[in-house]
């Protein structure tokens, strides 16, 4: 029996072809048109392409995005799915066959990769071992020689829980860069993609869980010189959900508002308790404080000076530094940085 065979009934696809796919049943997929959703149902699949039952009737070297997700009639919560770039290959009387089409790896290494997350994963559910060995291809692209830990921290080290919320992580990261057209520059430690995703899995605060995300998308791109993108990982480990809604809502101020050369503000950003207290969403006078402080410490918003050192503060500066700028935009995404963003500068702007 063939490798290609072998993975296919390990996925759990009972029935097979003589070309290698296999028949499945509880699997669907969908692509987004522009204007609505339209859903398949697979007739076969194999690791390297599938032949949808459609109508419609793509013309042969056609590129189109795909979602896998497991059909469920009983469970009312979302499924895990999976985005796969494919072309189409061929036309049938009742559907499409296509292949799936991995940038940046070869089909020798894909099949690996899916070889080995077949063997470590203990339920074989299609769709999530396609999830692993999709993350994994794309943290080899960013981290050569992450595999072994990797693999080990999501299928021995995190329960199944985190274990998904890494590889989502892990997943949007890639996606945030190809929305943005972003080709990794740079090689990401092993170590600091560990403690990325370690850390994220392992958040309740969505908000905060998709900042590290950002990082994580951020990391292959960051070729300074100044810390590189571990003293970043040490800054966002110090923060957390309160401390994030403050620091967004002074740095979404200066994107919008600007600054000149040199991080010069054409006004600084106050706000008074009552509206920190509604933007970090609870929290006491001495909270505010504490939290202000600590953000000023990490070198991220400027400094809250107070007419009377025992007194309430009256209104908090959120302006934020250059170094809170640099953090702001890798953490959400925007990865391709304005020039004054560069951390170089952000050591004598603050």
């Amino acid at each position: 029996m063939s490798f290609l065979r072998n993975l296919a009934l390990t996925l759990g696809f009972t029935e097979r072809r003589r070309d290698g796919r296999t028949l499945v049943g509880d699997l669907d997929v969908s692509y987004w048109t522009g204007v609505e959703r339209k859903r398949f149902s697979i007739r076969d699949i194999s690791p390297t392409g599938v032949y949808l039952h459609t109508d419609e009737r793509w013309m042969p070297g056609t590129s189109v995005l795909l979602t896998m997700q497991r059909r469920s009639l009983l469970d009312r919560h979302s499924q895990p799915e999976v985005r796969l770039q494919a072309t189409v290959v061929r036309l049938g009387a009742d559907g499409v066959g296509l292949t799936f089409v991995q940038d940046h790896i070869d089909t020798a290494t894909w099949l690996k990769l899916m070889s080995r997350a077949t063997e470590l994963i203990a339920q074989h559910d299609a769709v999530r071992v396609f999830r692993v060995t999709k993350a994994l291809a794309f943290l080899l692209r960013i981290s050569p020689g992450c595999e072994d830990r990797i693999l080990k921290l999501i299928t021995e080290e995190l329960s199944h829980e985190k274990a998904e919320i890494a590889i989502e992580m892990v997943l949007k990261a890639e996606e945030m860069l190809l929305s943005q057209n972003c080709a990794p520059r740079v090689a990401v430690s092993p170590s600091v993609v560990l403690r990325i995703l370690e850390t994220g899995s392992a958040l309740d605060d969505e908000q905060v869980r998709q900042w590290w995300t950002g990082l994580l998308a951020a990391a292959p791109l960051d070729d300074s010189e100044v810390g590189g993108i571990q003293r970043f990982v040490d800054i966002l480990s110090d923060l957390d959900g309160t401390h994030v809604r403050i620091f967004m809502t002074g740095c979404t101020r200066a994107m919008q508002i600007g600054w000149k050369t040199g991080f010069i503000f054409p006004e600084t950003f106050y706000c008074t308790p009552e509206e920190i207290k509604r933007i970090a969403g609870a929290g006491n006078t001495v909270r505010l404080e504490q939290d202000l402080n600590r953000l000023s410490d990490l070198g991220l918003l400027q400094r809250t000076v107070k007419r009377n050192a025992l007194a309430p503060v009256e209104r908090a500066n959120i302006t934020p530094t250059a170094l809170g700028l640099a953090l702001y935009a890798r953490c959400t995404g925007q990865t391709d940085l304005p020039e004054t963003l560069d951390p170089a500068e952000a050591e004598t702007a603050d």
